[in-house]
């Protein structure tokens, strides 16, 4: 992730606005639901 420090999925705006792989997406989800 070359990415700068930004807010957990729940805080971030719509997915849209991240170009961030499905994989990666439902993958951090799937982390932050744990």
């Amino acid at each position: 992730n070359q990415q700068q420090q930004q807010p957990k999925l729940a805080e971030r705006p719509a997915s849209s606005s991240y170009k961030l792989p499905l994989d990666e997406m439902f993958d951090c989800t799937h982390q932050d639901m744990k």
